[in-house]
């Protein structure tokens, strides 16, 4: 007899969702996101795609923007942190707060796949086997649950728009 695929995020009637993660799936994406709150006061290169080029071709004008702008995208991501941090542990979160963890787990994914070298097609490069296929297991976990975000996320759209 087949499986039924667990849907740990879902929408109730109310507009909320639900969210039914286990204690050590909590305490894994508490801790990617205090690991990437840590990350985002150094300067590491890990955290680059976080940040993209806004001007390729003018290196001055990047920078310009880096001046103006830097603080506005730190806040968000410190923004988006803050509410993963106070709802992990709720069964019930709004759509608002939901989508706050969509942000949080996509940049920690980020990091991570810049951290794998991993390349357009998903696929990492190959390097210290330990350590990558630890990373490697989160990110996958953390994609999964990503997928159930814009699954649940998905589901609010209304009728014809959920392509």
């Amino acid at each position: 007899m087949p499986t039924r695929w667990r849907r740990p995020i879902r929408r109730q009637g109310d507009g909320r969702f639900r969210i039914e993660l286990t204690e050590p799936e909590r305490d894994l994406i508490a801790s990617a996101g205090q690991q990437l709150r840590e990350l985002l006061f150094t300067d590491s290169p890990v955290i680059r795609r976080l940040f993209p080029t806004a001007y390729t071709e003018d290196p001055q004008a990047d920078q310009a923007y880096r001046d103006r702008q830097g603080m506005a995208l730190l806040d968000v991501r410190f923004r988006s942190l803050d509410v993963l941090d106070d709802t992990i542990r709720a069964e019930i979160v709004t759509e608002e707060q939901l989508t706050e963890w969509m942000q949080s787990i996509n940049a920690v994914r980020l990091v991570i796949g810049t951290a794998l070298d991993v390349d357009e097609h998903g696929e990492p490069s190959a390097a210290d086997q330990d350590e990558q296929q630890q990373l490697l297991a989160y990110y996958e976990i953390l994609g999964m649950l990503l997928m159930q975000i814009v699954h649940a996320l998905r589901d609010s759209l209304p009728p014809g728009s959920r392509r």
